[in-house]
């Protein structure tokens, strides 16, 4: 029968902090915003697709009260479409709509003078709260996930994503095989916590109070002091959100996490961690992630024991 181990467990969990949507073409624009930096590295990437979605150049229309733009979606060979109207608070009277080729940016025009520009996949994102269900259009299919933190050594800014060989070769396939889609780069920052279970009613020798101790000073002591090192923290974190989405493009690790032989997350094994956790956040960027194995939704909570279920309890479960 599984028994708890220490009276102290611990696990590590890596909560989302910052996120960026863009297509390939448009990393050097995000890193020129250093919205990703020595503070917020760019740890993990995931490859998505999602229905491709264009500006219907023919749909602008105006009014003294509102002005309309109209969008569609491309699901395999047939569209929809749906009309976004705005207020016209400004009572402009002579606007026009420009778009080129291939359709995803726009500007607005009040005679000669630009009023309105939109550009970056992210912009429908903050229209969702007003639309119907159109926008589960904007969800993003999660098809591969990698990390870009470490490549040549760097704690990676996106714009060096561009060279990422793998990276490159996934997303030219995943565009290969998705004509009607829209292939997109979801960008994540995630930060580390300590998560501690405390079993009151287990009794203990002296003998293992001491080794309970002992367990419990080394982790405080490693990981909020020297703590695992960050490298080690984003192998885990794509390691489990790969094995969680079990993207069509991902081999490594779809079964076989977590596994004490892997050297690239030891760490966790040499401490004696009980559990390592991720909560992936997307509701601020009004999108959900699934794929063909995880239904869509605004959170993915990703929870697996280090340790066999026969010979150790995971520390939340009672």
């Amino acid at each position: 029968m599984k028994t708890r181990k220490h009276l102290s467990e611990f696990g590590l969990n890596m909560v989302t902090d910052k996120i960026a949507i863009c297509r390939l073409s448009e990393l050097d624009y995000l890193a020129k915003q250093d919205y990703f930096n020595d503070d917020h590295p760019c740890h993990i990437y995931f490859i998505c697709t999602r229905p491709k979605i264009t500006i219907d150049k023919n749909g602008f229309k105006f009014d003294e009260n509102t002005f309309t733009i109209r969008l569609k979606a491309q699901i395999e060979d047939k569209f929809e479409y749906l009309e976004l109207d705005f207020s016209n608070f400004n009572k402009f009277k002579n606007l026009r709509l420009e778009t080129k080729f291939p359709f995803f940016s726009f500007k607005i025009f009040e005679e000669d003078k630009e009023i309105i520009y939109t550009n970056g996949p992210g912009l429908l994102q903050s229209m969702k709260n007003r639309i119907n269900a159109f926008f589960n259009n904007l969800d993003l299919k999660v098809l591969y996930i990698g990390q870009s933190y470490g490549i040549e050594g760097a704690r990676t800014a996106p714009d060096r994503l561009k060279s990422h060989s793998t990276m490159q070769a996934i997303f030219e396939e995943a565009n290969k095989n998705n004509p009607d889609k829209d292939v997109l780069l979801a960008l994540f920052t995630f930060k580390e916590w300590l998560l501690m279970s405390f079993d009151g009613t287990m009794k203990l020798s002296e003998e293992e109070k001491q080794v309970d101790q002992q367990h419990l000073d080394n982790v405080t002591y490693n990981i909020l002091g020297i703590g695992i090192t960050e490298q080690q923290e984003i192998n885990f974190t794509e390691a489990a959100l790969i094995r969680y989405f079990k993207p069509e493009y991902n081999d490594k690790f779809k079964e076989t996490f977590p596994n004490p032989a892997h050297i690239t997350y030891s760490e966790c094994y040499d401490l004696d961690i009980n559990s390592v956790c991720i909560e992936l956040l997307t509701e601020s960027i009004r999108c959900m992630f699934y794929s063909d194995e995880i239904e869509r939704d605004w959170s993915h909570y990703p929870l697996f024991n280090l340790h066999s279920k026969t010979d150790r309890k995971g520390m939340f479960e009672l």
